[in-house]
């Protein structure tokens, strides 16, 4: 999750992603979201208990969901872009697709990530910085700002 850069990644769903009909409990998409979100970070050294460690956390302020096709149990694509950023905040873009949506069709997409035909679901998810202790916003760590080429 680089600034103008779209990362995809494979996800499988699970029967705990499900509900009652067999098709992917609406909650679960958020939970898929940060896990997919939470690795991204983790994946350029920022884990959650790395930034725990420093007293941060990246904490979701707003989220705007739009269900568009229902998710069985299968293999999925979740595109993720970073699509705004300030000194305290990230704004993140997800989409979900079936799995033959290759990495060059969501380079093309720019910022519209969930404008690909067959998107299942997308989020625009705003996170903040927080300092934990003391539960103040807080400007994102300038090495996490240099690792999400921000600066």
């Amino acid at each position: 999750m680089i600034a103008n850069e779209t990362l995809l990644t494979p996800l499988s769903i699970y029967f705990d992603d499900l509900d009652a009909g067999g098709v992917v409990y609406h909650p679960s998409y958020l939970k898929l979201c940060d896990r997919v979100r939470n690795q991204a970070l983790a994946d350029l050294g920022f884990s959650f208990q790395e930034l725990l460690a420093q007293d941060f956390v990246l904490t979701v302020v707003t989220c705007n969901n739009t269900y568009r096709r229902f998710v069985q149990m299968q293999p999925i694509v979740v595109l993720t872009r970073l699509v705004a950023w300030s000194t305290k905040s990230l704004t993140v873009r997800h989409a979900f697709y079936d799995e033959s949506v290759t990495q060059a069709a969501a380079d093309g997409m720019g910022d519209a990530i969930d404008a690909l035909p067959g998107c299942f679901f997308s989020a625009e998810t705003k996170l903040v910085g927080v300092i934990l202790s003391k539960k103040v916003s807080a400007p994102l760590p300038p090495a996490l700002r240099a690792a999400l080429k921000l600066l």
